[in-house]
């Protein structure tokens, strides 16, 4: 199978599994909107090839797994969360929907929208300097963050 090349992705076919790595260290390997794209597009490109029985991803370098979203980014985008939050949800629903084994190899820290991705895995492999975490209970955002407020 021919991967395009992506720019915050790294693909590593040792077919019938393909690696894919979150290349995008500087930042944790948080998903900004191209980042989420590319991932998406990898993962629809894994559930239609007959080649590929499964698929694993992690993140480049051994500080991150993935730091959730890109909040730099998300800055730009308030007062407009859905769009902000959108191909995220799109990521999640194609993730979801793999019809085939999808393993993740934490590495490193796996934060927020990172941490929630894990439940999508069917496998999670952590190594021992893995850390995980939801930040959103701590200042208040999120479905976690309006639980903690409801019961104060």
């Amino acid at each position: 199978m021919a991967w395009p090349a992506y720019s915050c992705l790294e693909i590593v076919p040792e077919e019938p599994v393909v690696v894919v790595r979150i290349n995008r260290p500087e930042a944790a390997n948080a998903l900004n909107r191209a980042a989420a794209a590319a991932l998406k597009d990898a993962v629809e490109r894994v559930n239609r090839s007959e080649s590929l029985r499964a698929m694993v991803l992690t993140g480049k370098g051994d500080r991150a797994f993935c730091a959730g979203a890109d909040l730099k980014e998300r800055r730009e985008w308030r007062g407009r969360e859905y769009e902000a939050r959108r191909p995220l949800v799109e990521l999640w629903r194609v993730m979801d929907a793999l019809s085939k084994p999808l393993v993740m190899a934490v590495n490193g820290h796996a934060v927020g929208g990172g941490f929630e991705m894990l439940f999508l895995a069917d496998a999670v492999i952590a190594s021992e300097q893995a850390h995980m975490w939801l930040p959103e209970v701590g200042w208040g955002g999120g479905a976690a963050g309006a639980a903690g407020q409801i019961r104060q």
